[in-house]
């Protein structure tokens, strides 16, 4: 990616017409974001966040909270938000980075939008840049980074970086590249694959990212230097007017890690045509890509464990027919049924499924059952990516779902009326 091609196309985005299908899929990606966040809003990891948050981030209580009917300073809603919508793991992701990018770049870019009254067509154009700047920076990272994989927080702090600079319309050629470089430079330095191991609450560092973003904005409008970022390390990468990326962001129906989705669709898939139970299962054979084989807890002791847990989750899914985010809780963690059958389960590193990785994510499942017969699907590809798309439905019954328990059905109706006319909005009405 080219420094001056960045900067020309800086300067020329605010006449730039977006088309249909990246207005559409911002409208998506909030809607998902809302339900992401709603249903995360009660764990034990947002009351905590709460408690920190309020105390270490003071200021004017003007920005709504999920699930809370007080406000709080800007900050602290970005940083509150952020754990509500990365909580469950159900926020979207891109293949590009191997990571997430809107539960970082929403927080900090609405936090922002409301503070200065932004409209939704402005919004949006700030969404984009985030989404397209912040993956790109996160692809060169992983292509970067052969022995150590970095979590979403390392990376997709540039993404909210770039969107907020923008919003505060930072000089291109100097602010708003020291806000990139800075972001970079004050990144969480995220040990994802510890998190996996060790079921932490942190996962992937995305909350400090995202007030890393909004700080980083500021402390650049402010006359702070940044480094050189690393979006121009790799010549090889895009340019912003040669390919969309936000258009190949996926999104997720269950509340567990990504790589575990192709293995869970081709369990529902084999459930829905022969009608068995958990019991009737001797052996679940799992083929994976090989960072999916690091998702073996068996007996995963705290819900961030299952999350990252092949057998558990296949365990999950054969015995309730279904996993939301209402199967992954404590009182599974210690079920016999569901502990038994993820002793039933084989992860097997396929080659085949690194060659496509990470622009394919895809799992196949072989189950020997009691009676002779042997059952299997795949290669999959989880639904919700780009190339086999959720249908409108789908968004709109997972926002529901999500936030049922949380916001009235009135309230429900409201917020999708105003993200689907987002670009006749103005950020300031939108009230979680």
């Amino acid at each position: 990616m080219n420094k001056e091609n960045l900067v020309k196309y800086l300067s020329q985005f605010e006449e730039e017409q977006l088309s249909s299908n990246v207005t559409q899929i911002v409208k998506t990606a909030l809607l998902d974001y809302l339900a992401s966040g709603y249903g995360g809003c009660t764990s034990e990891a947002a009351n905590s966040a709460w408690k920190f948050s309020k105390i270490l981030f003071p200021g004017k209580e003007y920005f709504s909270l999920f699930g809370k009917k007080t406000k709080t300073s800007s900050l602290s809603a970005c940083f509150y938000n952020s754990v509500c919508a990365t909580n469950l793991d159900i926020d979207d992701g891109t293949r590009a980075a191997s990571g997430h990018q809107g539960g970082v770049l929403f927080p900090a870019t609405i936090a922002l939008a409301q503070q200065l009254e932004i409209s939704g067509k402005d919004f949006i154009k700030a969404i984009v840049l985030g989404y397209e700047l912040g993956i790109r920076a996160g692809e060169i990272l992983y292509r970067q980074s052969t022995e150590r994989f970095f979590g979403a927080g390392t990376w997709a702090t540039i993404g909210a970086a770039a969107a907020c600079s923008w919003l505060l319309k930072l000089d291109p050629a100097r602010e708003y590249l020291d806000s990139l470089g800075i972001a970079e430079a004050h990144a969480p330095f995220s040990p994802v694959m510890k998190s996996i191991a060790t079921g932490a609450m942190v996962k992937e560092s995305m909350a400090w990212a995202s007030v890393t973003g909004l700080s980083s904005s500021y402390l650049a409008q402010n006359g702070f230097k940044g480094v050189e970022s690393i979006l121009f390390e790799d010549p090889t990468v895009p340019e912003l007017r040669e390919e969309s990326y936000i258009l190949k962001i996926y999104f997720k129906r269950y509340a567990s890690c990504r790589w575990t989705h192709p293995m869970l669709d081709a369990i529902f898939q084999l459930k829905d045509e022969k009608k068995f139970d958990s019991e009737e299962v001797l052996e679940i054979r799992v083929n994976l890509h090989e960072k999916a084989t690091s998702l073996s807890n068996y007996e995963p002791q705290t819900i961030y464990h299952a999350q990252y847990s092949i057998p558990f989750t296949a365990a999950v899914a054969l015995t309730h027919d279904r996993l939301s985010h209402r199967e992954m809780t404590p009182d599974n963690l210690g079920n016999k049924q569901i502990l038994q059958t993820a002793q039933k389960v084989k992860m097997i590193h396929d080659p085949d499924m690194d060659a496509v990785y990470p622009g394919k994510n895809i799992s196949s499942v072989t189950l020997k059952m009691k009676d002779g017969s042997t059952l299997q699907a795949g290669p999959i590809q989880a639904k919700g990516d780009w190339d086999r798309p959720f249908t409108d439905e789908e968004f709109h019954t997972k926002f529901i779902d999500l936030s049922n328990d949380i916001i009235s059905s009135e309230k429900q109706r409201s917020l999708e009326t105003f993200v689907n006319d987002l670009e006749n909005q103005n950020l300031r009405d939108l009230i979680i």
